[in-house]
């Protein structure tokens, strides 16, 4: 069962503008974003008065997280360089793309990804939820 959290009155930024709301979440997403979400049973209740609250956040911009980078490959702290065999580099972009979501950023938009042949660019697809505009989505 999924812990339930209800953080009141806070500025959010919404696509249609900032408003001052409450936002229901269970587990890691958010099931309610409106005005005066009655508390129920939640875990947690957090009064966030003052407080601004961007529910998603779309990495417009990254060279990769959690050691490895788009363009150099898996980075080995051990020959203090990078490693970038293609299938090494296909298991870093997977291990990346599970990264993200830890810190914070719902979808993200890689700006530079080094040449894949065909089946390892359709298997990081199938992993990342890929489009060909190479935005993944969690």
């Amino acid at each position: 069962m999924h812990r339930k959290f209800l953080t009141k009155n806070c500025s959010v930024l919404l696509p249609d503008g900032l408003r001052v709301a409450d936002i229901e979440a269970s587990g890691q997403a958010i099931s309610s974003i409106d005005s005066n979400i009655s508390a129920g049973d939640p875990s947690s209740i957090i009064d966030a008065a003052g407080k601004y609250i961007l529910p998603e956040f779309i990495e417009i911009h990254t060279n990769g997280i959690g050691g490895f980078d788009l363009t150099k490959g898996v980075h080995e702290p051990e020959r203090d360089g990078f490693f970038s065999g293609e299938e090494v580099y296909v298991q870093g972009l997977d291990t990346a793309i599970r990264k993200y979501p830890s810190t914070g950023v719902s979808r993200v938009v890689l700006t530079q990804v080094r040449q894949f042949s065909i089946e390892n660019r359709d298997s990081v697809r199938s992993r990342g939820k890929a489009g060909k505009s190479r935005h993944y989505n969690w």
